[in-house]
């Protein structure tokens, strides 16, 4: 009896030293991701802080002395690069378009001033009979698709387009972080942000015009206020990054520096998942522990959704079978 009595216990003591091993192998796993995610972040946070220095060091080379520029709304990146031309002794005079309806421009106005610009604040309705007296367009960018259109501010196709008449130069400046690996067509592009209708007018003054859901009827007035214009490639003469100045043409090449082909699969992962209503906290579990899965099998790490039948991958029942989740990156597609 005391002999047999000992057989299970060392066998027992076998399996929790085997499963102690493979906890602490996970363990260890995740950390080094962990570790991985967090130093590219603040890698990332480094990039976006410095973006501003870099680009501005870039504006004596295109602003030169007595010449008259465009620009509309707020940007950071714009005052940074304006005032960076001024701080070389060059002198020159900024037109800024308020940017209605919310105004952004009387902000960067008064920043111009402040810095010792010569300004001149004008409506958006004036850009065209002004552009005729510009030399040329600096603007922002909210993102940069990989064809070299630019996503920006509402209004400034409006801009692009009188410039492109006058034949003025359209400068856009955007950080590396806004190069975006998406094309116009993308469905995740295609949704414009539709702010508030109070930014146009009164609902008190248009009260008897609109519907408030009381039921009575369509309204007779109805109110869009996108928030974003799209800008093709065509109206761009020339990008400047924190990298230095590049032609729309060559934008894709640039992109495909910083992204791989998984990230187009990842970004529509999260569309997909977006508008089922999963929440960006329960991605970012759910990713992490596939990740920590995944990292000895794959590389790049891929992932998706087995429910949602996000990826299709040859062989699809073997590797579940053998697996139990999508690893084979070489081999899915969408």
């Amino acid at each position: 009896m005391p002999e047999s009595a000992t057989i299970p216990h060392t066998t027992s003591s076998g399996g929790d030293s085997e499963g102690k091993s493979k906890s602490a192998d996970k363990s260890s796993r995740t950390r080094r991701l962990k570790h991985d995610i967090i130093e590219a972040v603040n890698e990332l946070i480094q990039d976006i802080t410095t973006c501003h220095e870099q680009i501005a060091e870039q504006a004596i080379e295109h602003i030169h002395q007595n010449e008259v520029i465009l620009t509309l709304g707020s940007s950071k990146t714009v005052l940074e690069f304006l005032y960076a031309a001024k701080e070389k002794r060059r002198s020159f005079r900024v037109f800024v378009a308020e940017g209605a309806p919310r105004y952004q421009g009387h902000l960067l106005a008064k920043e111009l001033v402040a810095r010792g610009l010569q300004t001149t604040l004008i409506t958006d309705s004036a850009v065209f009979a002004i552009i005729s007296r510009v030399n040329m367009v600096i603007v922002g960018a909210h993102a940069v698709m990989a064809n070299g259109g630019v996503i920006a501010p509402v209004g400034l196709n409006m801009v692009a387009l009188a410039a492109q008449k006058h034949a003025v130069p359209f400068v856009v400046l955007a950080g590396s972080h806004k190069l975006c690996p998406l094309y116009p067509h993308n469905p995740e592009v295609l949704l414009n942000e539709l702010r508030s209708p109070s930014e146009l007018l009164d609902f008190g003054e248009f009260s008897d015009c609109l519907d408030f859901g009381s039921g009575t009827g369509s309204p007779l007035l109805h109110v869009v206020n996108p928030a974003f214009d799209y800008v093709p490639p065509k109206l761009v003469s020339l990008f400047i990054t924190d990298t230095g100045g590049h032609n729309p043409s060559y934008m894709y090449r640039l992109i495909a520096d910083y992204y791989s082909a998984d990230d187009l699969v990842i970004s529509f992962v999260y569309y997909i998942l977006g508008s089922l209503g999963v929440t960006m906290e329960e991605v970012v579990d759910w990713q992490m522990e596939i990740l920590a899965q995944c990292m000895e099998e794959c590389q790049p790490l891929f992932y998706a959704g087995r429910e949602a039948g996000l990826l299709i991958g040859k062989n699809e029942k073997e590797r579940e079978a053998k697996n139990g989740h999508f690893c084979d990156c070489d081999e899915a597609v969408v």
